[in-house]
């Protein structure tokens, strides 16, 4: 895990956590922490849940700590929601290939 990395996101998190969030969840995530990243998403999603990246983020993290049930749910909830881009589709598309 790239603890200075961490540290540094964790300092623009708190000036804006809005921006930061989920740079700093997919850190933790990458980092081998998707519980951590999991709360970071959670309790940030309350307040934007439009926010695609934090919710491609969350999905990734609550796919890696095997919450697979989970994880379906949240994409199906947000997709059924939310208007997406092509990008965003695809990246969801990607997402499931690997």
């Amino acid at each position: 895990m790239d603890y200075d990395r961490i540290r540094e996101l964790q300092q623009k998190f708190e000036e804006n956590p809005r921006r930061y969030f989920a740079p700093l969840a997919n850190e933790y995530r990458k980092g081998g922490q998707p519980r951590r990243a999991i709360e970071i998403c959670k309790a940030q999603l309350e307040h934007m849940p439009g926010h695609m990246s934090g919710q491609i983020v969350y999905g990734q993290a609550l796919y890696e700590a095997h919450c697979i049930q989970c994880h379906t749910e949240s994409i199906h909830r947000r997709a059924n929601r939310l208007p997406l881009t092509r990008d965003e589709l695809m990246g969801i598309v990607d997402h499931f290939r690997r």
